[in-house]
């Protein structure tokens, strides 16, 4: 009798040790796929941003060779328009 007494309580004691650990796995298993979660949507939103940040550095280098091409042209054109003024002075 007392020894299954001792056995009863052995187990009801295992019983809430694994009921237990059972629950502490089940809230750190929440914990991480929350911060998985958390972490893929930082990412979509890094990806989002890194992919904005292209966008408008492919548009300013197209602006800036546009730039280019007109510094060039407008760079002629005073060389012209000074060599012009010094065909009138001479």
């Amino acid at each position: 009798m007392m020894v299954q007494l001792l056995f009863k309580t052995a187990f009801h004691s295992f019983l809430n040790r694994t009921k237990l650990d059972a629950k502490r796995l089940e809230t750190q298993w929440k914990k991480i796929c929350d911060h998985e979660k958390r972490s893929k949507e930082r990412n979509k939103e890094l990806l989002k941003d890194f992919e904005r940040v292209e966008q408008h550095a492919a548009l300013l280098a197209v602006k800036t060779e546009r730039l280019k091409a007109y510094k060039v042209t407008l760079t002629s054109r005073v060389v012209l328009f000074e060599f012009s003024i010094t065909q009138l002075v001479d």
